[in-house]
């Protein structure tokens, strides 16, 4: 993001948009084998269930509220509070009109999150998240950052069984949603602020 630029637009607020949580993918070996669009639907149907049942929020609200708060203290502009009020808005034009309100929108998207097990370890599994971030300047209904992020994790001896996994409310699973979203956070700041990183590092 150029903010240098943003800052000459003299914006005087910033806001986060907020969803319906999407249908999360709770993957494992016996659905799996069912296969087609019966196993997918069978994954979905148990993600959902899971996500209700226990509570799990949406990583999305947490990294746009992280981010929002930066760039708030960064161009010295108040943070406004939508009072819960839900987009089923994805294009800039659609969510400029839905935040008008406010003149910048962090827009985080959640395009996929779910659990899935190793293919040659089937007892162990790991969290998967990945997301889309718009920054948006509603005045002018244009982008003035975009970038993805990816969290697929490796392996390791961490990595807990579905028992443990779902054990306690499903704690290890919020636990890992919420590093994910810590994770994508870090990595859209980098992205947003790629000058301001390279002065740190140099520093």
């Amino acid at each position: 993001m150029d903010t240098a630029k943003v800052e000459q637009t003299s914006p005087s607020s910033i806001t986060i948009s907020s969803r319906e949580r999407p249908s999360f993918m709770a993957m494992t070996a016996g659905k799996a084998m069912v296969g087609g669009l019966v196993g997918a639907a069978a994954m979905v149907i148990a993600g959902n269930n899971l996500v209700e049942e226990n509570e799990i929020e949406d990583p999305a609200g947490q990294i746009s509220s992280g981010l929002a708060a930066s760039l708030a203290e960064r161009l010295g502009i108040a943070q406004v509070d939508e009072n819960g009020f839900v987009t089923k808005e994805t294009a800039v034009a659609g969510l400029s009109k839905d935040y008008a309100a406010s003149d910048l929108l962090v827009d985080v998207e959640t395009l996929g999150w779910g659990f899935t097990y190793y293919p040659f370890a089937m007892r162990t599994y790991d969290v998967t998240y990945s997301a889309r971030l718009k920054v948006i300047d509603t005045r002018s209904m244009q982008a003035v950052a975009e970038a993805h992020c990816n969290r697929w994790p490796e392996r390791n001896d961490d990595s807990p069984s579905h028992a443990e996994l779902l054990a306690n409310g499903a704690e290890r699973l919020k636990q890992d949603l919420s590093a994910a979203a810590d994770s994508c956070l870090r990595e859209f700041e980098n992205k947003i602020f790629p000058r301001n990183q390279q002065m740190l590092s140099e520093a």
